[in-house]
C-alpha cells in the first residue's frame, strides 16, 4: 500500500509540474492591429446591413461610443494591456511606497537583490491581505506586498541589508479611451472580433431597433470570444 501511494504521489507531482505550471503561465502579445474605429464601424455595418451613417439607424457617434464600452469592457475582464513597468529602490526602514504610473492593477512584483553568487538573486514576492502584514517576525528580503488606497505596502519591512536593492513591479494599465473615429484601437489584436461582437451587440440592444434578440446573441457571442481568448491566449489554459 505505501509504494502505491508513493507511486500515486510521484505521479500527482508530475502532472502538476507538466500541466500545473502550464495552468498558469502567461502569454500573449500586445501588438495592436492598428486598426481605427472607423475600421469597426465599417465592419459592424456590413452585419446591420448598412453602409453609410447619414441614412442609419445607428450613427457613428453611437458606434464609436460603443467601441469605447467594448475596448474597456475587454480590458476591465482580462487585465490585457500589460504596457506599464517601473522599479522601485528599497530604503531602509520604509514599508510603503508610492508608484508613480497610471495602473489598473499590479501584475506581478519581483525583486532583485543585485547579489550575483546568490542562488536566488531575482524571485517574485506574494500578494496578501493588509490584516495578514505583521503577524509574523519575519526578517531578511521582502516576500510579501499589499496595495491600498494605492500605496505599495512591502513586508518584511526592509532593513539596512536590503537598503539599495529594487523591485520590478509590473502594471496592468487603463485604455486612453476612444473618443473618435480615427482614435485607435488599444487591445491587442487577437481582440479585434471580440469588439466587433460587442459593438453589434449594443447597436441590435439600442431601443427602437426592434432587434433586441440579436442584441442578446452577439452580446453572448462577445462574452464567450472574450473567454476564450482570456484561457487560451492570456492563460494558455489547455
Amino acid at each position: 500500500m505505501k509504494r502505491i501511494s508513493l507511486r500515486l504521489a510521484t505521479f500527482l507531482l508530475g502532472f502538476w509540474l507538466v500541466f500545473g505550471l502550464v495552468l498558469y503561465a502567461y502569454a500573449g502579445s500586445q501588438t495592436t492591429s492598428g486598426v481605427t474605429v472607423q475600421t469597426i464601424i465599417d465592419r459592424v455595418r456590413i452585419g446591420l446591413s448598412e453602409t453609410t451613417a447619414s441614412t442609419s439607424f445607428w450613427s457613428d457617434a453611437d458606434l464609436t461610443r460603443f467601441t469605447d464600452q467594448a475596448v474597456k469592457e475587454v480590458v476591465h475582464r482580462t487585465k490585457c494591456l500589460e504596457t506599464s513597468s517601473e522599479s522601485v529602490t528599497l530604503v531602509a526602514n520604509t514599508w510603503s511606497y508610492t508608484l508613480t504610473s497610471a495602473f489598473m492593477d499590479i501584475e506581478a512584483i519581483i525583486y532583485d537583490s543585485g547579489d550575483t553568487t546568490s542562488k536566488i538573486q531575482v524571485f517574485t514576492l506574494d500578494r496578501t491581505d493588509i490584516k495578514a502584514i505583521g503577524h509574523s517576525k519575519e526578517t531578511g528580503p521582502p516576500k510579501f506586498w499589499v496595495l491600498w488606497n494605492d500605496a505599495l505596502l512591502i513586508w518584511p519591512i526592509p532593513r539596512s541589508t536590503e537598503a539599495g536593492t529594487t523591485l520590478y513591479v509590473y502594471l496592468d494599465t487603463t485604455p486612453s479611451g476612444v473618443t473618435a473615429t480615427t482614435s485607435l484601437i488599444e487591445t491587442p489584436a487577437y481582440f479585434d472580433d471580440a469588439i466587433i461582437a460587442y459593438v453589434k451587440a449594443q447597436a441590435f440592444l439600442k431601443p427602437g431597433s426592434g432587434q433586441e434578440a440579436l442584441g442578446v446573441l452577439w452580446l453572448k457571442r462577445f462574452d464567450s470570444m472574450v473567454e476564450e481568448y482570456f484561457a487560451k491566449i492570456l492563460k494558455r489554459l489547455p
